[in-house]
């Protein structure tokens, strides 16, 4: 497995179940050792925080720390030996795009507060005394709360939103689960170099189905161009990287947003070259 440098997985119900014993096959345990004495690199890619990340790995007794960890659907770390830092500067960015975000949308916001507090059952959860997502009490339920956001956002095009069974996240449309591991691909296939995304495309969907045959689309036609690049791909996104002079990289990814999905393209370079 030489060629593999990097591999980012789900960490909840599926390295650990934190619902039964044993929280993990030791053969898993087994595996990952192999690949990090191969030389590859681990990634947890979770909607957990940074924070319930440790936590979890104390409560479960999961022996095999990441060496990059992808927490809230969006940020970025890498473990120094000691604790965790930010990797690169993608936090940073992704912190104030959404304080900006938050401070833009306040009016929705409370539109989608009072529609939860007086129509459903629906739990607000806050991160910082931010309400930043809803926890329903039924798929139903949360089907419902996400055809409700989609009648209300349309004048805030930067306001999106993850979604997990009955779990429901507020997000910037540019920061998601896709994006930031395209982030760490880029960046960590181009240590000490700030990647500068110089061109991007986002495509909204009128359906479901239409964005999925945009997407196959956008995908069979970037493999053609792309000849001669390495394509690594996961869960909503596809990459095409090349270790050519200006580094350059391309990222293929899907935002779901019930009623109106969207796909971006980026290509970045490790410099602008205006």
């Amino acid at each position: 497995m030489n060629h593999l440098r990097l591999l980012s997985l789900d960490f909840d119900g599926t390295l650990v179940r934190n619902w039964a014993s044993p929280h993990y096959p030791e053969e898993l345990i087994k595996i990952l050792h192999e690949l990090r004495e191969s030389g590859v690199s681990l990634a947890f890619n979770t909607g957990r925080t940074i924070r319930l990340v440790d936590e979890a790995l104390e409560v479960t007794g999961f022996p095999v720390r990441p060496d990059f960890a992808l927490t809230s659907e969006r940020e970025v770390f890498r473990w120094n030996g000691s604790s965790w830092e930010d990797f690169g500067g993608w936090n940073v960015r992704c912190r104030e795009e959404h304080d900006t975000l938050y401070a833009n949308c306040q009016d929705l916001l409370q539109q989608i507060e009072q529609y939860l507090e007086s129509t459903t059952a629906a739990r607000l959860h806050f991160d910082e005394n931010r309400f930043s997502g809803v926890v329903s009490t039924t798929m139903e339920e949360m089907d419902e709360i996400c055809r409700f956001v989609e009648t209300k956002r349309f004048d805030f095009p930067d306001f999106a939103y993850q979604r997990n069974s009955i779990y429901l996240r507020f997000c910037h449309s540019a920061y998601h689960k896709g994006a930031a591991l395209a982030e760490l691909e880029e960046v960590y296939f181009t240590a000490g170099q700030q990647p500068a995304y110089n061109y991007q495309l986002y495509y909204q969907a009128l359906s479901t189905r239409a964005s999925i045959e945009k997407y196959d689309d956008f995908r069979l036609h970037l493999n053609q161009v792309l000849q001669g690049f390495e394509h690594t791909f996961g869960d909503r996104y596809d990459a095409w990287a090349r270790d050519d002079a200006r580094k350059t990289a391309v990222l293929l990814s899907s935002q779901e947003a019930t009623g109106s999905p969207q796909i971006q393209v980026h290509v970045a370079f490790s410099s602008p070259q205006w």
